[in-house]
């Protein structure tokens, strides 16, 4: 049930348990390396150029593929850990969204499969993991039309979000050279919050503030 600004009470939730709480967790199998053995991915890895970075190359022309069944499959993808895997599916994801920035229909008509695909990601706590999540969510929520339909969807996923909002990177945590993982988690994570507020109109806050309580508005 969504929260809309005329609630007039919001209950109270248990805090999760403190121990074991940011410990990795394992999860489902995604279906990208099955799908990738079987040769069903519109993809390629492209080497390259003097030895440069790989990079993904589509096979078929975006506007030909079929958004709904490859984007919330890519999205699925991302927690997985082998190479090439790995980064097909993060690349692949992120790219498709970038295309549905200019086709917004295509990824409103597959939301609803997105996002479990976005939670399974979140739940399994692994701070790489978690990061790539939620700069695809704020991607995501940029989409023209988006931001709204994330409103009811809150529940699923800002539970960590709370959970990890104040989790900062000590010395002994794994090291990954991608720029994007070199800022803090809890950073990741307040910046994903405003931007959810920002594009989820009018009943963002409240629901976010149900769901994260020390949150406060960016728009104030």
């Amino acid at each position: 049930m969504q929260i809309t600004k005329h609630s007039t009470q919001l209950a109270q939730e248990a805090l999760p348990p403190l121990a074991g709480a940011f410990k990795k967790r394992g999860a489902p199998a995604s279906k990208f390396p099955q799908a990738y053995a079987r040769n069903e991915l519109p993809i390629m890895i492209e080497g390259g150029k003097g030895g440069g970075k790989s990079g993904l190359r589509w096979t078929t022309p975006m506007e030909d593929l079929d958004f709904g069944k490859y984007f919330p499959l890519f999205v699925d993808g991302m927690r997985e850990k082998a190479f090439p895997f790995s980064f097909l599916a993060r690349e692949g994801a992120f790219q498709l969204a970038a295309f549905a920035q200019r086709y917004p229909n295509k990824l409103v008509d597959c939301l609803h499969r997105v996002i479990p695909a976005l939670r399974t990601n979140l739940e399994t706590r692994d701070d790489g993991v978690l990061r790539d999540a939620l700069l695809l969510l704020q991607q995501i929520a940029q989409t023209a039309g988006v931001g709204p339909l994330l409103v009811p969807y809150y529940r699923q996923m800002l539970p960590i979000l709370n959970l990890f909002k104040g989790k900062r990177r000590n010395l002994g945590d794994e090291i990954d050279f991608r720029q994007q993982r070199l800022q803090d988690l809890g950073e990741v994570i307040m910046e994903t919050l405003e931007m959810l507020e920002q594009t989820g109109g009018e009943d963002a806050f409240i629901n976010i503030k149900y769901m994260v309580p020390t949150y406060e508005s960016a728009l104030s």
